[in-house]
């Protein structure tokens, strides 16, 4: 399950301006840093140029000086001028052709927001395998080094070893769900059929479809409900969160435009 700080940087990292007060409001920690990558919900803000949002971070006290686990501060990631002004800093060069308009909030909501996540603990097996191996002790006799009371101990009616065996197996399944969770992916995209070839890089913050389309889709100036399709190079297309689920890091992306 989420805490109130990975609830906190994912409203950030959306811009739901409402989300972030109503949790600043319940005393989360403004500065929690996520365990990966070390970004906390004013990177993602910054990074995502949601000025509202940023703004209303600073006024509650968020340090501007944390830096990720990579170095970088909340400036060094802002791309917006009006969110680089707040941060202290000069817009960019090229901010002033582009414009200083602020990130839409996405006009669907993420899955990571509508369903939180369920650890799901698969039936301990512990018993089966060892018996299995119990068996195969008989037949070829104990180890040269085995004594009897390590040998007992290994024993698999022994109740201590499958509860321990159990409970090592639902801490192991909760914090890789954990981890995941929060695992930042960074894909490259470009327009398909856009006078410029090249990719850029955009950081999805959850491995969800919406998620996925809205960072593209702002890393490249578009309006996401003008999408028709994201395709995966060469031929692929991604419709769903099984599909985001499925795609490795770098993985080269198409936004293909309605007409």
């Amino acid at each position: 399950m989420a805490t109130r700080g990975e609830n906190l940087r994912e409203a950030s990292c959306i811009g739901d301006h409402g989300a972030v007060s109503g949790l600043l409001a319940s005393g989360v920690n403004i500065d929690s840093q996520n365990q990966v990558n070390g970004w906390t919900a004013l990177h993602w803000a910054s990074h995502r140029g949601h000025s509202r949002v940023v703004s209303l971070l600073l006024s509650q006290g968020a340090d501007k000086a944390i830096r990720t686990n990579d170095g970088k501060s909340a400036l060094d990631l802002a791309k917006k001028g009006e969110v680089r002004s707040l941060l202290g800093g000069r817009p960019n060069s090229d901010d002033s052709a582009a414009g200083n308009t602020e990130d839409s909030t996405p006009a669907i909501t993420p899955n990571y927001l509508q369903y939180p996540q369920m650890v799901y603990v698969p039936p301990s097996r512990g018993a089966g395998q060892l018996s299995s191996s119990n068996t195969a002790s008989r037949e070829n006799g104990p180890p040269a080094t085995s004594s009897p009371s390590s040998a007992h101990d290994a024993t698999p009616s022994s109740p201590a070893l499958d509860a321990s065996a159990r409970q090592s197996m639902v801490t192991a399944v909760a914090e890789s769900g954990a981890s995941q969770a929060e695992k930042t992916l960074i894909v490259k995209v470009r327009v398909a059929g856009a006078d410029e070839e090249d990719f850029v890089e955009a950081d999805v913050c959850a491995r969800s479809f919406g998620d996925l389309l809205t960072s593209c889709a702002a890393e490249l100036d578009v309006d996401a409900a003008s999408v028709a399709k994201v395709r995966r190079l060469p031929n692929v297309i991604v419709r769903k969160d099984r599909d985001v689920e499925r795609l490795e890091e770098g993985c080269e992306l198409e936004l293909v435009l309605k007409s």
